[in-house]
């Protein structure tokens, strides 16, 4: 096992490898950490001392980027998964439950608000992810010509079309995977997705409906 992690520290750290093989150790140096995490929060209350104590120096090291940022561990259900991501984004009101998934509100300047939803699913290759969206208005064919435009220069989500009552709605939307989800990266994606989506909206229409 710490050869595997010997080769996954030095592959991200060569900028000369590609970038697929580099993106790949990320995740995989990302998701050991936070397993790592979670084997030691199981055992701060272990029946052993010594044990109880090196768990503790252990949990105590940790770097910032781990410590607090873990959710449920992956066999958690999905609703647990999403609770937890939707409590650590709100910036006001607690999170409301919404079907399978959670509406988080978001405030911001001016006394606008904006509405993010976090909907657990299950990907074509099986795996648990997150959709974090929101509305932004109706997809009127000059609206729809602008956000195609736009796409290229988002970071942490992208223009799609959704239907809503019948009609398609413009919504701003990135796909969380759920066992790498951290309260941090899904916080500033519904950040992001919450200013944009405000922000087209209010050139859309003008309102605060979403």
């Amino acid at each position: 096992m710490d050869n595997a992690l010997d080769r996954d520290m030095e592959t991200l750290a060569n900028t000369h490898a590609g970038f697929v093989g580099r993106r790949d150790a990320a995740r995989r140096l990302g998701n050991g950490a936070r397993r790592a995490w979670r084997a030691l929060e199981e055992h701060r209350d272990d029946r052993d001392t010594y044990v109880r104590a090196a768990v503790e120096s252990a949990l105590t090291g940790a770097p910032e980027g781990v410590r607090g940022e873990t959710v449920p561990a992956a066999s958690s259900s999905p609703d647990e998964t999403v609770r937890a991501l939707a409590e650590a984004c709100g910036n006001g009101a607690p999170p409301e439950a919404r079907g399978e998934g959670y509406v988080v509100t978001w405030s911001l300047q001016g006394g606008r608000k904006q509405r993010v939803y976090l909907t657990p699913y299950t990907g074509k290759d099986g795996r648990a992810l997150i959709r974090v969206f929101t509305y932004c208005g109706a997809a009127t064919a000059e609206a729809k010509d602008w956000v195609l435009r736009s796409n290229a220069k988002l970071v942490r989500c992208a223009f799609a079309l959704h239907k809503r009552k019948g009609r398609d709605y413009l919504i701003l939307v990135h796909n969380l995977v759920a066992d790498e989800a951290t309260r941090a990266v899904a916080r500033k994606t519904v950040e992001e997705i919450a200013s944009h989506g405000d922000w087209l909206e209010s050139k859309l229409s003008g309102m605060d409906e979403f």
